[in-house]
């Protein structure tokens, strides 16, 4: 995958083996103690079975070189986690920045919330490891969220009360959307942000053909908390992605 907004896939496909959240937790505690405890040979059985098979880790249930190449970076440095839903389904995906690298796990992406795709798909469905360069990480995640190069139809900043955005990012809205939303309003929206390790946070909405927005919330007493809502392109996102691995790689 390529390093630069020009080079953003609409499809993502990581190309590590396939874990549960709760696998990658054990594989996390494997690897920060040398081995599974006592309890978890007993009670955790099935998902050390699943990491072994998966080729993480090794008949003894010790931490196998194809699998500690994905765990040094967790912990090394800054990491990021975005979140992403459409309508009832959500996904995640998690970065972990070491020396020049990034660990990735990744839930379903945009393109596999969306209808045709399986319902209902959650938290806890099976996430896939991978590994890229450091370079490689706004790349990765405009990937994972369906970025495409399309040009917004916002035609400027709106705003809209937080009540009835959480109600429109969920499906739950009848009738047309507030004025100057038009084809916004209508788009699928897969509504996914970014959260760093250092507090930096940023929201965007990919509206499909619609576009994308970046979004925040306010509150200033008076009305309420409300969503403000900006056009953005696509290279502009990807460029506020890179400006996190910078600022991250200076702290």
């Amino acid at each position: 995958m390529s390093a630069g907004p020009a080079g953003v896939e609409p499809l993502y496909a990581p190309t590590g083996p396939g874990v549960d959240p709760a696998g990658f937790g054990l594989l996390e505690r494997i690897h920060r103690r040398g081995g599974p405890g006592l309890l978890d040979r007993v009670r955790r059985r099935r998902e050390l079975l699943a990491l072994h098979e998966a080729g993480l880790i090794d008949g003894r249930s010790r931490l196998r070189a194809s699998g500690a190449r994905y765990l040094d970076n967790v912990g090394a440095g800054p990491a990021w986690t975005v979140t992403g839903r459409y309508l009832d389904s959500h996904s995640t995906l998690s970065l972990w920045f070491g020396d020049g690298g990034a660990t990735v796990l990744a839930g379903p992406s945009a393109e596999e919330l969306r209808p045709g795709a399986v319902p209902g798909i959650a938290d806890d469905a099976m996430q896939r490891l991978d590994l890229v360069r450091s370079s490689e990480a706004p790349s990765t995640v405009c990937a994972w969220a369906g970025v495409r190069p399309v040009a917004p139809l916002l035609a400027g900043p709106a705003a809209l009360p937080l009540d009835e955005f959480e109600a429109r990012a969920a499906g739950r809205h009848d009738g047309p959307g507030p004025e100057g939303l038009g084809a916004l309003w209508e788009a699928p929206w897969f509504v996914w942000d970014v959260a760093t390790s250092d507090g930096a946070m940023l929201g965007f909405i990919n509206a499909g053909r619609a576009g994308h927005c970046a979004f925040g919330v306010a509150d200033d007493g008076s009305r309420g908390a409300e969503v403000r809502l900006a056009p953005i392109d696509s290279g502009r996102v990807w460029r506020l992605l890179a400006g996190l691995v910078r600022s991250g790689s200076e702290t």
